[in-house]
């Protein structure tokens, strides 16, 4: 009878009561209970005798954890909808839809907030002359990388001195430049450079200052 007793809770636990894990010490806990019940009287063929048995030992049986409960759609924030996958996205009632494109909007329009670090070196860059460009933080960081330093501002600071002659001047700095100034520090630079990139001509297979026939002929 104890194994009925085991085999009957274990079918009808698992349906009714999905948190119910099947396993020996869960199917004792119940079959003791159960067979207790029945000794009192109850009914070992009824359902409420095994929900009886159940209420009054769940705190002893090893469950599986509460699954948390679906949000509804309406329940949704943006930023939950935001990480659905487009599929899901889409079965999504309309308003819903409509109220997360306008967020999207929103948030394309919202400037990103600068990190300490960043809105330091930008501070600094601005007030020393210089761009706050990809290659002046490329520039500095590197330097910094180098000498294993903290991205303090003191320490900022003294990579911009250190770095200056390679860094690129602001746009206020570039209007402010007279015209040899201009000349020796944006012009020239940038014309050694993209001399530097051209290709390099070939040797020629001729003699400088001989017709090519010619040196051909009288080979």
């Amino acid at each position: 009878m104890d194994s009925q007793f085991a085999i009957n809770a274990a079918k009808y636990f698992l349906e009714k009561h999905p948190r119910y894990i099947v396993c020996p010490e869960n199917s004792t806990i119940l079959t003791a209970e159960i067979l207790r019940l029945v000794d009192e009287g109850a009914d070992p063929s009824a359902v409420t005798t095994y929900d009886t048995a159940f209420s009054n030992c769940w705190e002893q049986l090893t469950l599986r954890d509460e699954a948390p409960q679906q949000k509804t759609p309406e329940e949704l924030t943006m930023e939950e909808i935001a990480v659905l996958s487009p599929g899901e996205q889409e079965r999504l009632p309309d308003p819903i839809l409509r109220r997360f494109a306008n967020w999207e909007l929103q948030q394309r329009k919202q400037k990103p907030v600068l990190s300490e670090t960043d809105a330091i070196l930008k501070s600094l860059f601005e007030s020393a002359g210089f761009a706050d460009s990809l290659k002046n933080r490329a520039t500095i960081g590197k330097w910094m990388d180098a000498r294993g330093l903290l991205y303090s501002r003191g320490n900022l600071t003294q990579a911009i001195d250190a770095c200056e002659a390679g860094l690129e001047p602001s746009e206020a700095a570039i209007e402010s430049m007279s015209g040899d100034e201009y000349k020796a520090r944006i012009v020239d630079p940038r014309f050694r450079e993209w001399q530097a990139k051209q290709p390099k001509p070939e040797p020629s297979r001729f003699p400088l200052g001989v017709r090519p026939t010619r040196y051909l002929h009288e080979r």
